[in-house]
């Protein structure tokens, strides 16, 4: 993943950390839930398989490990375009709850938990460095963006394959203006509230 994200965006990847489904949960309810900033309600059968209803609505949600998979896993409603984006504001999400907990005073009591739920190539002063530098960073800095239709054309393949093929040129130009000062900060960028993904939008789970 590293070598692809370098190779096709020309972005290169210092570190990585790897999280599975349990050990998501387990980060989420040990920081004693989240609070999320819910812009497009959210509909789709299998939340109610998942966390007992049906329907996520818009404003601020507190969501403990079960709900929050659920909310970034779904993607029925907006695709992966939206399912992306909403990963990226839970990960606001758990950013700030770490600074409303103010964790920095309990990272070492903290780091040989989470070393148990993750895997990583850095090692604990590393994570140490990096949590840190995450809780104090100025968020007005913070940028990002979700490759999107605009970014992409569908395509099936001839054995059968629904593939999204890339637009370099629109996904490049993206990347080169991503850090200039007229682009929004990241919970803004990801804001869709002014036109939210409809039922109508909805698309089969496969």
């Amino acid at each position: 993943m590293q070598d692809i994200i370098e190779r096709d965006f020309g972005v290169e990847i210092d570190n990585y950390v790897r999280i599975d489904f349990d050990g998501f949960e387990q980060v989420i309810d040990a920081l004693g839930g989240i609070d999320v900033e819910v812009d497009c309600p959210l509909q789709d059968p299998y939340l109610q398989e998942a966390i007992g209803v049906d329907r996520i609505e818009a404003g601020k949600q507190h969501m403990d490990g079960d709900m929050a998979l659920a909310y970034v896993r779904t993607r029925r409603q907006g695709g992966d375009f939206d399912r992306a984006r909403r990963q990226q504001r839970l990960l606001m999400a758990v950013r700030n709850r770490a600074v409303s907990a103010n964790l920095i005073t309990r990272l070492p009591q903290l780091l040989p938990a989470a070393l148990n739920t993750v895997e990583t190539d850095m090692n604990p002063l590393e994570m140490a460095s990096l949590a840190r530098w995450l809780i104090n960073m100025d968020l007005a800095k913070l940028k990002g963006f979700v490759i999107d239709a605009n970014m992409t054309s569908f395509a099936t393949l001839p054995l059968g394959d629904q593939v999204l093929i890339p637009d370099w040129v629109s996904i490049h130009q993206a990347l080169a203006t991503l850090f200039s000062p007229a682009t929004q900060p990241l919970l803004e960028s990801s804001d869709r509230s002014w036109y939210c993904p409809g039922i109508e939008e909805m698309t089969p789970t496969q």
